[in-house]
């Protein structure tokens, strides 16, 4: 059975060597790396409270969407990428707040809706769940809305 972590809690969770390795990757978002790796910690949840959800309402289209990384969400991702890339501890992350490993699925996007329509009923859908739990700060920040 899937368990959801306290929000508060994943969002304050902090891997300073990642953050220390994603400001050398990416020197020009250096002074964000806090940022970008609290937005990562709320995208984790989001995930998992997604399939939660999904499991205890199967049948609530409102929950099938594509979790997706959007490109203004490009610096979430490679945070993920630099935390993932510290296997012993991205993998202890897992385990502890999640009870199994969170795999990231590098060509998601490709399993976008086909038409514009549906993408556009997707993306909605998405952004809706986004705001319903992590607020409209967090839509306007991952969407581009800012």
């Amino acid at each position: 059975m899937l368990t959801l972590p306290d929000l508060e809690t994943i969002k304050n969770y902090r891997e300073p060597a990642v953050l220390r390795k994603f400001s050398r990757d990416f020197p020009n978002e250096a002074d964000k790396a806090d940022q970008h790796f609290a937005e990562l910690m709320k995208y984790l949840w989001l995930a998992q409270k997604q399939l939660i959800d999904l499991e205890a309402h199967p049948d609530d289209k409102s929950l099938r969407f594509l979790l997706a990384i959007y490109d203004d969400m490009i610096p979430v991702d490679n945070m993920w990428h630099c935390f993932i890339l510290s296997t012993r501890e991205y993998e202890a992350f897992c385990h502890r707040f999640f009870h199994r490993f969170m795999h990231h699925i590098p060509d998601a996007l490709e399993s976008l809706p086909p038409t514009k329509q549906e993408f556009a009923a997707d993306l909605e859908r998405f952004a809706s769940y986004v705001f319903d739990n992590l607020g409209a700060e967090t839509v306007q920040s991952w969407f581009g809305l800012a």
